[in-house]
């Protein structure tokens, strides 16, 4: 079973511990610094039942940026100022 999670832009570059709610579940994670975009996380045991068995199939998380739609001109300067250090 794989599930998106979209993760705040800040989280996926700076990094920071997560938490999703899996078939009642809470699922505490680390995202590391620099974390790519599509980066899939693999939980084993956290899945679907099996049908002909009482054990569960893994779990993949899906990682993606959560950009924002509309920028503060505080937000857009900062932008600004990170794409002058490339």
């Amino acid at each position: 079973m794989t599930i998106d999670k979209y993760i705040k832009l800040t989280s996926m570059v700076l990094g920071r511990k997560e938490t999703i709610n899996v078939f009642g579940n809470k699922v505490n994670f680390n995202i590391k610094e620099g974390t790519p975009t599509g980066k899939k996380l693999k939980f084993s045991g956290l899945g679907f039942k099996n049908y002909k068995s009482a054990l569960r199939g893994d779990l993949y998380l899906k990682l993606y940026p959560l950009l924002p739609t509309k920028l503060t001109s505080k937000q857009k300067k900062l932008f600004e100022n990170l794409k002058a250090l490339e």
